[in-house]
């Protein structure tokens, strides 16, 4: 499994609806389990131009585009996901340069 880090802000539907943001939160773990993934930590508040970080992984690249959709489709969220390495990963990477 890989690690994927997700950069969610509401759309202008979302802040109407406020109130139900913690729910989509909720659904978002239902979602990536949808694709064979996993959510390890959410983290919530005012992040640049985004409303939550979502760390979660999956098995692939595919699965990590399939999630975005996903977490997309109800319009009240856009949502950017990039592929992540915890330190001794990139550590790996750092010492196979040729």
């Amino acid at each position: 499994m890989q690690t994927y880090l997700a950069l969610a802000k509401h759309t202008t539907d979302a802040k109407q609806e406020i109130e139900s943001m913690p729910q989509w939160h909720e659904n978002m773990r239902d979602i990536v389990r949808q694709v064979n993934g996993e959510v390890l930590d959410t983290y919530h508040g005012s992040i640049e131009d985004y409303d939550a970080v979502i760390v979660f992984e999956l098995p692939d690249s595919r699965s990590s585009e399939q999630a975005r959709l996903l977490l997309e489709r109800d319009g009240t969220h856009e949502v950017e996901i990039s592929e992540v390495f915890d330190h001794d990963e990139y550590k790996e990477f750092v010492e196979e340069l040729p």
